[in-house]
């Protein structure tokens, strides 16, 4: 009787309470889960080669099976608290607690090492079949309603490749759904096959193809094969690895993943461990160029992926969702070393400083944007706001003329004051405080209410306009790159001649250009800047001139411009070359 009370008190802990057990109810996959683990630990500890999962739904309903051919189940006399001795089967399954599993090989690792995974299973399934080979023998159990209603030992069929097949049928009772993530476990047995390759793992009669860890991490990180991604590794004594990846996404969120013993995790040590490594690897890096950033504003863009393996893993919950090992073992000058290395790479350093400037230039434009202009602001507004066209103008001369010949209801004029500040060269605290940066951004309006639809920059067209233009082009895809994949940034290159024959005048690039006309009995101006057009010749000179259009990196036909590649031209000093920072527009001047 008092045998009876003991099973009948398990059962009912589980399905009293089985938030505590098995976390989340949504649906039973925290149940494939302890199944699945403790297959995985055949895998791991060398028992198994094979393992199958199959999830789907027969005449009893929504089923899940798991199969291994490591050891079987262990199967021997139990005595419980009571002083009763059982079958370890029946135990495992009806008693909480009762786990052989807690006495282990210290030179093993286990994920499924506990007393609770299949009396959760048994408590809150229908029913559940467990056939198991122990000394020839194939032992059949059959629970019902988590009683057990049949037990069996047959000889084991020639053709039998099994050690242990798990088979159950969850209960709705306790359920809101059956419809797991199939993508999830279609991961977890990926995971598996990428860490142990030589071994053969199914889901669903699919077997899982061949994947390097590496491989793995990028497809389930969402990396491209030429993406880089850093990596490191590191061994201790007692079968503990840790295996580190790190990566980077333009202007996207940090996020960090993992696994311990083959389990995904939520979070844990491990994580937190190569994070705050990563944190302070870059912080050392790039500290003096955003000496206000804050400590995780290095990690913008960062995605981190830690592999680990450890015999005894303690996690915060029943669900081992986030692992709470001390790693400070690990945490040693080898590994720090290898990791700083690794991340010490162009690739990753370039893009975070990108992710830097664009989360600091997007507080610039918050703090700057205002509904009405400050009084000091130098723009020639336009009269309806919102407004067609801002001209960005090199000197204040040639924007004087250009303010005589524009539609004044729908364009506006910013005048700029010799070469602007380089984002390049300035720190964020640097580009906030300048006056003339803040008045521009200021005049552009921020997302969605933009004073302006288009930006044109209008510069001269020697070397020094051509510096003035890739500068403002840096600093518009810096603090509004929005407008840019919108093609909605474009250069004004004007002329550097003028051909004229009585009321005719025309606007050419060249001197080969300017020496032909002049053959024809043309007069040849030279312009040495936009100041020294009149308006007639500024208006020809705006709609006859060549223009560019920023690219936008969205549009994967068009070569992607990122900072980096912008700060590389700027930094030729001889010659700008728009061609690689713009794409030649034809006919734009339509609107």
């Amino acid at each position: 009787m008092s045998n009876k009370i003991n099973v009948l008190d398990s059962i009912e802990a589980v399905r009293t309470n089985p938030h505590m057990f098995i976390g989340s109810t949504t649906t039973h996959q925290h149940l494939i889960d302890e199944v699945l683990d403790n297959a995985f630990d055949e895998i791991r500890n060398k028992h198994a080669k094979h393992v199958k999962l199959e999830i789907g739904v027969d005449d009893k309903g929504s089923y899940v099976a798991v199969y291994d051919d490591g050891r079987g189940l262990p199967y021997h006399q139990v005595e419980l608290p009571n002083g009763k001795k059982v079958d370890s089967i029946v135990a495992i399954t009806t008693v909480l607690f009762s786990g052989s599993k807690f006495e282990i090989d210290p030179d093993e690792t286990y994920i499924g090492m506990h007393g609770v995974g299949l009396v959760a299973v048994n408590a809150l399934s229908k029913d559940m079949e467990i056939l198991t080979v122990h000394k020839k023998k194939l032992l059949h159990y059959v629970f019902n309603d988590s009683k057990l209603t049949s037990r069996n030992e047959l000889d084991v069929p020639p053709d039998f490749k099994w050690k242990t097949i798990i088979t159950f049928h969850p209960n709705e009772e306790y359920f809101d759904s059956f419809d797991v993530p199939m993508g999830y476990f279609a991961r977890r047995l990926l995971l598996a096959k990428a860490k142990y390759p030589k071994c053969q793992f199914e889901f669903n009669d699919q077997e899982i193809p061949a994947y390097s860890l590496e491989e793995y991490v990028r497809k389930v990180m969402y990396f491209d094969d030429d993406e880089y991604l850093a990596n490191t590794s590191i061994k201790l004594a007692d079968n503990k690895e840790l295996h580190a990846f790190i990566g980077i996404k333009p202007d996207a969120e940090t996020i960090l993943m993992g696994d311990v013993n083959l389990k995904p995790t939520d979070g844990g040590t491990h994580m937190n461990l190569i994070k705050n490594l990563a944190r302070k690897i870059f912080q050392d890096k790039l500290g003096k160029k955003f000496p206000k950033a804050k400590r995780d504003d290095f990690l913008t863009g960062i995605r981190v992926y830690v592999s680990t393996t450890l015999p005894k893993g303690q996690f915060d919950s029943q669900t081992k969702r986030v692992l709470e090992t001390n790693m400070s073992e690990f945490n040693n000058d080898k590994l720090v070393k290898r990791l700083t290395r690794a991340l010490n790479n162009d690739y990753i350093i370039n893009i975070l400083i990108d992710n830097l400037n664009a989360k600091y230039a997007k507080k610039i434009v918050k703090s700057t944007s205002k509904k009405r202009l400050s009084n000091t602001n130098k723009v020639k507004d336009a009269i309806d706001i919102p407004a067609k066209i801002l001209y960005i103008v090199e000197g204040e001369s040639a924007a004087g003329t250009l303010s005589q010949i524009r539609d004044k209801h729908i364009e506006g004029v910013f005048p700029l004051k010799g070469v602007p500040i380089n984002p390049e060269k300035q720190t964020m605290d640097k580009l906030h405080k300048n006056k003339e940066l803040t008045q521009l951004v200021e005049a552009i309006g921020s997302a969605p209410n933009y004073r302006y639809e288009y930006i044109k920059i209008l510069s001269d067209a020697d070397v020094h306009g051509r510096l003035i233009a890739a500068i403002v082009s840096l600093i518009l895809w810096r603090f509004f790159p929005d407008k840019v994949k919108d093609g909605k940034v474009r250069v004004c290159l004007p002329p550097l001649f003028g051909a004229k024959k009585g009321k005719k005048e025309i606007m050419l690039q060249t001197a080969e250009e300017a020496l032909k006309y002049e053959k024809q009995g043309y007069k040849i101006t030279r312009f040495k800047g936009l100041g020294e057009m009149n308006p007639e010749q500024l208006d020809i000179a705006i709609h006859q001139g060549n223009e560019y259009i920023l690219q936008p990196p969205s549009q994967t036909a068009l070569r992607i411009v990122t900072d980096t590649e912008i700060r590389k031209i700027l930094l030729n000093k001889d010659e700008i070359n728009l061609d690689l920072i713009f794409t030649k527009a034809i006919k734009v001047n339509t609107f």
